[in-house]
């Protein structure tokens, strides 16, 4: 086994939103870590909590953590969810304790993950007692992140609370106390910005944040007797962290966070420079993942193209990266598809070269006002000329072309 994760893989638990009740501790294993078994993935993340509001997907003692009891619900997949957990629980049974001790049993690292501040609502947010206790607490028209209406509502918690903070770092002691996880991952990228009233203001309280959850998942790891990792998703260039309070320079160089993932937030990128932050953690206990994600350009073909997924992890491996990161590839459960031959491949330069990829520039789906800072080539207004060289496109190819041609797979 390698001294680190080569392939990770995050589960968002959406399969509890597309499973009917009852799913039996079996399937929930299997849904959760069992198809991975056998593949390159050796670590998995899995988002333990629920979409939108962070309502524990297991018993909590966290006051105002648990999800508000309702007798009707709006949308089917709510009452999945909910139902899925309730009756495995009921049964005597946690499930995410069985699915941990799968992914040991097979060596693999089992993370606990969190998004950091979750917009998901209607059909994918189950509120929680904190949240519905606390309008006050809500960002609404005070956010500061791109991309709101004049008279849009965000509905994203004002981490420049004293008690918001409290209650999330509570969350994450309770989790990694409860499981014996290898480590944490807090996800910024997911949604990115939207946690602040001023972002500029909010950078150093969100990098003393990063350094008080360091505290206490050292302090989970000195009661258990080994260390608890701390891994972080940001936005996929060091620009767009900023522009988010993600001051990402300072948590590497003071050692907080044990692995950087950065992405872009939908898209399928090939083109993002994840050697800036390979560079920026030189000679620094910190690992850098590169992550392709979960669908490909602005015409939102999804599943992406397995071609397009091999040039991002590729192109990440060229530049450098301790591992390859696979984010929200719910698309088997979702498409029906057995997308497990991509996760025998994307774990090692070795099983990716010379296999056919497709490299995409595209605009950023999503959240684009996050890559600002990136000078995109496409969209380009193509000019009519009767002559002269045109317009030219760039994009980073890690294949060795030379030798591919060579052997007439070019």
């Amino acid at each position: 086994m390698a001294p680190h994760p080569l392939l990770f893989y995050n589960n968002d638990g959406s399969h509890m939103l597309y499973l009917s009740p009852p799913v039996s501790l079996d399937e929930f294993v299997y849904e959760t870590v069992g198809y991975l078994i056998g593949t390159q993935v050796d670590a998995v993340a899995c988002h333990m909590f629920g979409f939108g509001d962070a309502v524990p997907l297991f018993p909590t003692k966290v006051p105002g953590a648990r999800g508000i009891e309702r007798r009707e619900v709006e949308w089917v997949s709510e009452w999945r969810q909910e139902e899925i957990i309730r009756l495995l629980f009921d049964q005597g049974v946690d499930p995410w304790k069985a699915s941990l001790e799968a992914a040991h049993n097979a060596g693999m690292e089992f993370w606990a993950g969190l998004r950091f501040n979750e917009l998901h609502e209607g059909r994918f947010q189950w509120k929680s007692e904190f949240r519905e206790n606390h309008p006050e607490y809500v960002l609404g028209r005070q956010c500061a992140a791109d991309g709101h209406d004049p008279e849009d509502e965000c509905v994203g918690l004002n981490f420049a609370i004293p008690e918001v903070r409290a209650h999330r770092l509570a969350l994450i002691e309770e989790v990694c106390t409860r499981y014996d996880v290898e480590g944490f991952e807090w996800d910024f990228n997911r949604e990115p910005g939207h946690h602040f009233p001023d972002l500029k203001a909010g950078a150093p309280i969100l990098t003393d944040y990063v350094r008080e959850a360091r505290k206490v998942l050292d302090g989970v790891g000195d009661r258990r007797g080994r260390r608890v990792g701390f891994g972080v998703r940001v936005p996929g260039t060091i620009e767009a962290c900023h522009r988010i309070s993600v001051e990402i320079e300072n948590w590497i160089s003071e050692g907080l966070v044990d692995y950087i993932c950065p992405s872009p937030y939908a898209d399928t990128s090939t083109d993002l420079p994840f050697d800036d932050f390979v560079a920026l953690a030189e000679g620094k206990d910190c690992r850098i993942y590169g992550c392709p994600t979960e669908m490909c350009g602005p015409g939102l073909h999804w599943p992406p193209p397995i071609e397009t997924l091999r040039a991002g992890a590729w192109n990440a491996w060229r530049q450098g990266v301790d591992g390859v990161y696979i984010f929200n590839y719910n698309h088997p459960i979702v498409s029906d598809m057995d997308m497990s031959g991509l996760f025998r491949e994307m774990g090692s330069p070795a099983t990716l070269e010379f296999r056919d990829k497709t490299y995409s520039v595209a605009g950023r789906r999503g959240r684009p006002d996050v890559f600002k800072e990136k000078k995109h080539q496409l969209p380009l207004a193509l000019e009519e000329r009767p002559s002269g060289p045109g317009q030219t496109v760039r994009f980073l190819v890690g294949d060795d072309l030379r030798t591919a041609a060579e052997r007439g797979v070019l």
